[in-house]
């Protein structure tokens, strides 16, 4: 059995994961990141601006990677709480929020392999 040592490990691959490991490492932390082997995951994730923000801070929020996604220019909330009385439906645009985007919807295929080369 091989002994392995770190100062942190990270338990999960997905971005959260990922991008906890790849901070830590950026800050100079020993780190092992376990996780189930890696395969192809057709889903997206809609990133927001905070997300954003720390992938820019990591350098995998590129223009290669963002080429792939799509922007999430409005924003529809509704009440299905299922109450007799409910709450209206709201629309908002980022237009009006002088935003180019809310956030980002991101394929994990694109995402995950920019987020392991960083960790």
């Amino acid at each position: 059995m091989t002994e392995l040592k770190c100062k942190a490990l990270v338990a999960g691959a997905g971005p959260a994961g990922l991008a906890t490991a790849g901070l830590l490492t950026q800050a100079g932390v020993d780190t092992i990141c376990v996780a189930p082997v890696a395969s192809d995951d057709p889903r997206t994730t809609a990133l927001m601006h905070p997300s954003i923000r720390l992938f820019e801070h990591l350098g995998v929020w590129t223009e290669d990677l963002r080429q792939h996604c799509a922007p999430l220019k409005q924003l529809h909330l509704l009440d299905d709480t299922g109450n007799l009385v409910q709450a209206p439906d709201l629309r908002f645009s980022s237009e009006e929020a002088q935003l180019e985007a809310f956030g980002w919807n991101t394929p994990l295929n694109n995402l995950l392999p920019a987020l392991r080369k960083r960790a």
